[in-house]
């Protein structure tokens, strides 16, 4: 490599290091204060946004090439543990006010309240206790020896990604579009990481990400209500007179995720249309 070139890297791995660390810092700020705050009330904020600054640092820790490390592993824990607790408050939260509903909210209750108990006596343990601690050593021993390309990851993922969802049709698998999901968000979090200028390609990209999130988001969260409702409504005798009720429920979600599902094409062609301005971008940084 020319001196040119090599300065120029030198210094972009510079700038990503200070980007790495800064991450890694906010996000044990984060996972410290709602991990009291979990503790303390019953605020549906506080699991959700303890769930994100998980998946953040997750998604840092692959960066790092510390995906199998032992702390990406107690991470995962964590998520985990969160995650039940907040697909339950997303369910209850989407409910009205019927008699059927009142019932499924009851329902969804008496499994939340346990598993939000279980959580609370996991943030109070010392494995918890040992993963933030970790967390929070981890940024002052990323130095400049440690290797790190996180211009290079981006682009190579959003090439993936473009190849993936060039194959989406109108009627392909929902497990499809959920695996797109789970790489369109881990994208998300590594531009996130290098806070892009307005009015960058890396930017525009990014937005249209959270714009594409968003149906994603909504998809998923429709098939999670309808596998919440389908092991709910096998629960009730068969003369119940919620039925009814229910599978009207059913009928209305699954309607909405073909809606979701028939229109994301469209929605990929507006995102898609910001990838190879972005790939030249990454490509001249690294």
């Amino acid at each position: 490599m020319s001196p040119e070139p090599r300065q120029r890297h030198n210094k972009s791995h510079k700038r990503e290091l200070k980007h790495i660390r800064r991450t890694l810092k906010t996000q044990h700020g984060i996972l410290a204060k709602r991990r009291k705050q979990i503790s303390t009330r019953q605020h549906a904020e506080d699991v959700h946004q303890m769930r994100i600054a998980a998946r953040k640092v997750r998604a840092t820790l692959g960066v790092l090439d510390q995906e199998k490390s032992k702390l990406a592993k107690e991470v995962r824990w964590l998520t985990g543990k969160l995650g039940r607790v907040r697909d339950l408050e997303v369910q209850m939260q989407l409910l009205g006010k019927s008699k059927a509903e009142r019932r499924y909210r009851a329902h969804l209750k008496s499994q939340w309240k346990p598993a939000r108990r279980r959580l609370i006596r996991a943030l109070q343990t010392k494995r918890t206790k040992q993963l933030l601690e970790s967390l929070h050593a981890l940024p002052s021993t990323i130095d400049k020896n440690t290797p790190l390309s996180l211009h290079k990851t981006i682009h190579h993922e959003l090439k993936h990604i473009k190849r993936s969802g060039n194959h989406i049709r109108k009627d392909s698998p929902f497990e499809r579009l959920h695996h797109l999901r789970l790489r369109c968000k881990r994208i998300r979090y590594h531009i996130e990481i290098l806070q892009p200028s307005s009015d960058s390609a890396l930017n525009k990209t990014l937005t249209g990400l959270k714009v594409l999130l968003e149906q994603l988001g909504a998809l998923q969260d429709t098939r999670v209500t309808v596998s919440f409702l389908l092991a709910y409504e096998d629960t009730l005798g068969a003369d119940d007179t919620d039925h009814k009720q229910l599978d009207r429920m059913l009928a209305k979600q699954q309607r909405r995720a073909e809606k979701i599902r028939h229109g994301f094409p469209d929605e990929w062609q507006r995102f898609e249309k910001t990838i190879n301005p972005c790939l030249a971008e990454l490509r001249q940084a690294r």
